[in-house]
Formats: C-alpha cells, structure tokens, sequence
C-alpha cells in the first residue's frame, strides 16, 4: 500500500528526518500475525509555484528510488 503524508510548514530536511524517525520506529515494532514489517518513503518539499500534481510525481520518484536501493529507506525528492 502507498500513504502520503502532508505535513505543512516543514522543509525537505526536516520532511527527511521525520520519515527516518517513522522508518525506524515501524521496524523496530512487532506486530502479531505478521513477518518482520517495513517502510519506504519518498519525501519532496514543494518548491515556488509547483503544483500538486508534480509535488506528488517527485515524492514518488523518491519512492520509487528508495524501493529499487532495496526497501526500507527513506529517499528525499530532488
């Protein structure tokens, strides 16, 4: 499943840090009834005028990346 979280007034590096502390958090919890449990995240800040639309095509570029370097990272849009 894919999730995106908004979270305003918050810059890429933070965005970053944010994701990172969720990554670990989520594998480091056990949940019953389920294999070891991890998380990748695309993260992208909105830059001057962007809109929505291309905010989300680089937040999933991210995604995308951190998958292929295999799973459980966090990779931040450029």
């Amino acid at each position: 499943e894919e999730f995106q979280v908004i979270v305003p007034h918050t810059s890429g590096l933070d965005g970053l840090k944010l994701a990172e502390k969720l990554r670990e958090e989520i594998a480091r919890t056990a949940i019953p009834g389920c294999d070891h449990v991890t998380v990748s995240f695309g993260v992208a800040q909105l830059e001057g005028t962007e809109s929505g639309d291309a905010l989300a095509r680089r937040a999933n570029g991210a995604l995308a990346r951190a998958k292929r370097a295999g799973r459980n990272r966090v990779e931040l849009a450029r």
